[in-house]
Formats: C-alpha cells, structure tokens, sequence
C-alpha cells in the first residue's frame, strides 16, 4: 500500500522549513601598504512572522471533495546588513538542493516564488519579483558603492500544486554577504 498516493484527499504540508545560515559574519581585510584593517561586514536575519525558520504551514492540493485547490501561504525574512568597510557588498541566497518530502516526491521550482524589497539602503535588487526559487546561489542584493547598511525584506510565496503529493517537504537556504 501507497503511503502517499498521487491524488490524495488532502495535501498536508506541514512543517515545510527554510532554515538559514550565517546569522553574521565578521571579515578581516588587508588595505596594501597599511597592514591589516579591521572592518565588520555583519548580516541579522529575523524572521518576520517569529520562529527560528520559514514555515509555510499545512496547506492542501484537493478540497474535501477531491478538487483540484492551489492553497497558497506566504512568509518573509528581513535582512540587515551593517559594515565598517566603507566597500560595496553582495547579498547572496543559496538554495541547496531540490525541495523534497520524506519519500523523495520533489516539490516544483515554480510552487515557491520570491521578490525582494529595499526597505532601507540605496543598493540595487538583483532579481525580478516573483523569481522561482531554485537551487544554487543566487545573487540577490548588490549595496551602493560605499557599502551602506541596508535592510532587505524577501518575501516567500508558495502555491502548491494541484495534486503534488502530500508529505514534509524540507530544504535550506543560506544567506551570505560578501565585500566585493
């Protein structure tokens, strides 16, 4: 017997979870003919909705009565980055690997959607709105030629996919800032 049958009565995705990495990062620089220079090059990811991950919750692909639903659920990270560096900096996310349930069904690129927006800062977003989330890295985010702080919000929509298979799906995605 099937446990996840490919048309179930009710699609739970419960505890679908993007679990970031790299809360901050301190980064030494040498400046040539001046030995080496402390600066600071520091991310804050804070999860919008609470909690210590993005978590779309339980969402279905069938109604009650076994009709096709695309339940959608969004969630958001705010990023914030501070540096001493006075250099232009880039805001990287990286998806690792494809997005799967416990029994390997893999969930489409195009169910997760993102955007980016600058909610402070003078830098410039990297991607289009609604950019599937794929992945690899993805360069997301490029700062103003001083290196200015910034805070970004990016924005996660998922839409299931009328009769994906039910289960856990899981993945995680890091965030990185990188002096250029």
């Amino acid at each position: 017997m099937e446990m996840f049958p490919l048309m179930p009565k009710r699609f739970k995705l419960s505890a679908w979870r993007l679990i970031f990495a790299v809360p901050a990062l301190l980064l030494m620089m040498t400046v040539p003919g001046s030995g080496q220079v402390p600066g600071i090059l520091h991310l804050e990811v804070q999860f919008v909705n609470a909690g210590t991950s993005l978590e779309f919750g339980n969402l279905k692909s069938l109604d009650q009565n076994g009709e096709p639903v695309s339940d959608t659920s969004v969630v958001q990270v705010r990023l914030s980055v501070n540096t001493t560096l006075g250099r232009p900096y880039i805001l990287t996310q990286t998806l690792q690997g494809d997005t799967m349930n416990q029994s390997g069904a893999v969930l489409p690129y195009e169910a997760i959607r993102f955007r980016v927006e600058q909610e402070a800062g003078s830098g410039l977003i990297r991607v289009p709105d609604g950019t599937p989330l794929r992945p690899g890295s993805q360069e997301i985010y490029f700062s103003d030629s001083a290196g200015s702080p910034a805070s970004i919000l990016v924005t996660y929509e998922m839409t299931v996919p009328a009769a994906q298979r039910a289960g856990n799906y899981r993945n995680t995605v890091n965030y990185r800032v990188d002096a250029n």
